[in-house]
């Protein structure tokens, strides 16, 4: 039988405690970097992209949901759009191409999502989103969060990106190994995964080049560590 952890109860902590535990070794606000560091590291972690991840995915025969699934579905959904409203925010904000690199990718991740919920005839709880606007009460709390820490600076719109994946990844690796048994709900989301690990790798290294050290909140440094080298 699956167990559910209770990812809500996460959420608020994440909003309680905000950035606090992000070590800071230096805070200089640099505005130019090489445009290697602009781009997307995707040299370890293999991410399909859309069309080959529809293509994959109708490869798959549909299996029979229980709730621990359709809340998964229900629930990643929303996180992805969090994301990529998050770096578009921050894109308009500091016009850093990573910030509209990765809002790319977690479109292509939410509409992986999507699709799987309209497989099983499922209500699709952002039908009608609007940016910054999300049906969980939760992930409404995190997205205003982390837009203002976000919109202090450039520096802190990094953090804000290395923590939305740090937790990305932490919430997928349990929705793995709890909540999901269907075939196609998993490589979508080990697929989302993947990606999530790029996206922090690209984040991470945008923030060793100005002398930041994030220290994730999620998952454990030893994964963290293993991520990025």
């Amino acid at each position: 039988m699956k167990t559910k952890k209770n990812f809500l109860t996460r959420l608020v902590l994440m909003s309680a405690i905000g950035l606090s535990s992000v070590i800071v070794s230096c805070q200089k606000d640099a505005s130019t970097q090489s445009s290697g560091q602009n781009q997307l590291n995707t040299a370890k972690y293999s991410e399909i992209t859309d069309p080959g991840l529809s293509a994959k995915m109708a490869t798959f025969l549909p299996g029979v949901l229980d709730s621990s699934e359709i809340n998964t579905l229900n629930f990643m959904r929303e996180e992805e759009l969090l994301a990529r409203d998050i770096y578009l925010s921050m894109q308009n904000l500091y016009t850093l191409p990573i910030f509209k690199n990765i809002a790319k990718s977690e479109l292509v991740h939410t509409t992986a999502i999507q699709k799987l919920i309209v497989l099983y005839n499922l209500p699709d709880p952002a039908a009608n989103h609007q940016q910054g606007v999300f049906t969980n009460p939760d992930l409404q709390a995190l997205y205003n969060t982390l837009l203002t820490q976000g919109s202090t600076s450039l520096n802190d719109a990094l953090i804000v990106g290395a923590t939305i994946e740090d937790k990305d990844i932490f919430d997928l690796q349990n929705h793995i190994a709890q909540d999901v048994d269907n075939q196609d709900i998993l490589f979508v989301l080990n697929n989302i995964k993947n990606g999530s690990y790029n996206h922090i790798r690209a984040f991470n290294a945008q923030l060793v080049h100005r002398g930041i050290t994030y220290v994730p909140q999620f998952i454990t440094q030893a994964e963290f560590n293993a991520i990025i080298q």
